[in-house]
């Protein structure tokens, strides 16, 4: 009689296991299939451009691109006629860097769906600032005079012909180009999100 108890208990465990192990492989598969339904959605392509969606995504990144050149330079300054009396001279060694950029709140984006393409219209590149650090700056060959001392306006007219110098001597086209450069890979890299794969994308 004992004998017939356990080998029943023992036909009912191995029921259970086997009808756990069903539920445990229906629900895997289950959870499996749910979440490839979702890495393929996240990763299809959408079949509808909203390009006002774009052109508003784009233009939040406002002056994001831009591109930048470090210059060093030199520049002699000297003023007056005579000695000791009106005449002020210096020679400066500086560094400055010069910054262009792509004004991104201006682009504008149309979707040619005729022709499978997405157009973007972009604001020239333009220099956006130049900036001398004045710690890295250094005078030498000082020279005043009795009525042309040193005073406040000195530094900062001292600044001013460094930055005019700085755009004198940078390749000034080639920033501007790696600027547009720089704005067209962002943008690119923007837009092929929401675009699908048969699209193409053409600036202007």
């Amino acid at each position: 009689m004992k004998i017939e108890m356990k080998k029943s208990t023992l036909f009912l465990g191995v029921i259970l296991l086997l009808l756990l192990f069903c539920s445990v492989f229906l629900v895997g598969g289950f959870c499996g299939f749910a979440v490839d339904q979702m890495v393929t959605k996240a990763l299809t392509k959408p079949t509808h451009i909203n390009s006002i969606a774009m052109q508003n995504q784009i233009r939040t990144m406002s002056e994001l691109a831009t591109a930048k050149v470090s210059y060093q330079g030199m520049i002699s300054y000297e003023e007056g006629k005579y000695n000791f009396i009106d005449k002020k001279s210096y020679n400066m060694i500086y560094q400055s860097e010069v910054k262009a950029g792509v004004d991104l709140s201006k682009a504008t984006v149309v979707a040619d769906e005729a022709n499978k393409k997405i157009i973007v219209k972009l604001p020239d590149p333009e220099i956006l600032s130049v900036y001398v650090d004045p710690s890295q700056t250094q005078f030498y060959d000082e020279h005043y005079s009795l009525f042309n001392l040193p005073d406040s306006s000195t530094g900062t007219d001292a600044m001013q012909l460094a930055e005019k110098d700085s755009l004198e001597h940078v390749d000034e086209q080639a920033l501007l180009d790696a600027a547009k450069k720089q704005a067209e890979d962002v943008v690119s890299g923007l837009v092929e999100i929401g675009i699908p794969e048969d699209y193409t994308i053409e600036f202007k």
